[in-house]
């Protein structure tokens, strides 16, 4: 299965490397695989496969057996709700696999930070944003609500923020979000200001709000993911080793 991730992974680079820059749109178009499983008899082998579903607006995950041939490609699950996590039985016998059908409310999106009354009044009143609007929170060095820390167990940073005459380089938020594991979500005119983010290697560019809900609905592939975070972390490896001699 580490094979399949890797082709999977050399084809965005090759991709990246001899045509025009892929949007993080092109790449959420990318089928996915994961968290392959081989059976005990060492024949045949589990695996997750992840695909878009725009018209849901979200991820579809489906599980399917291959023979270690490589061939006998069967689809085992429907695209009708989200099965995850396929396992063999000791004997390899049956098969077992986690299914998940209607809304998930265990993902939310949090806001925090200054309210802009004006927008908020005009494009988000019938979205009923004060239910999920936190407030501000305080200059900590970590930022907290309630004492707790806003990170935690966070997987994105969203700052769709547009500075006049500025961008491109880090702002405080980005370091201490990279510094908790949470992968940047920003927006392509900040970006496109300096040459320190790039999309899909150290961050995620999104270039407005319809193609944010996608990025937040579908996610990205983990082992992606996993790149851009560890790609991230060399921008602040200056500001966590300091040489005071």
């Amino acid at each position: 299965m580490k094979y399949i991730i890797a082709i999977f992974l050399s084809l965005i680079i090759t991709q990246n490397a001899n045509s025009q820059t892929m949007s993080m749109i092109d790449l959420l178009n990318i089928p996915s695989v994961r968290d392959g499983q081989l059976s005990p008899d060492a024949k045949s082998i589990l695996f997750v496969k992840s695909t878009a579903d725009w018209k849901k607006n979200k991820s579809v995950n489906t599980v399917w057996c291959a023979s270690t041939a490589g061939d006998n490609l069967r689809q085992l699950t429907s695209n009708i709700g989200d099965f995850t996590a396929p396992r063999w039985s000791p004997d390899g016998s049956n098969i077992l696999f986690l299914s998940k059908r209607g809304n998930d409310k265990n993902n939310q999106i949090y806001l925090f930070g200054a309210e802009n009354r004006i927008y908020v009044h005009h494009k988000l009143k019938e979205l009923n944003v004060q239910e999920f609007w936190k407030g501000k929170f305080p200059k900590n060095l970590e930022p907290t609500y309630e004492d707790k820390s806003i990170l935690k167990d966070a997987k994105y940073m969203v700052d769709m923020s547009i500075i006049k005459g500025d961008g491109g380089g880090t702002q405080y938020t980005f370091l201490e979000a990279i510094y908790q594991d949470c992968v940047l979500v920003l927006h392509e005119e900040w970006i496109n200001k300096g040459s320190l983010f790039v999309s899909g290697v150290n961050c995620i560019v999104v270039k407005n709000e319809e193609e944010l809900a996608k990025v937040m609905n579908i996610g990205i592939p983990e082992e992606l993911y996993d790149i851009i975070l560890q790609n991230s972390k060399k921008i602040i490896e200056d500001h966590l080793v300091v040489d005071w001699l």
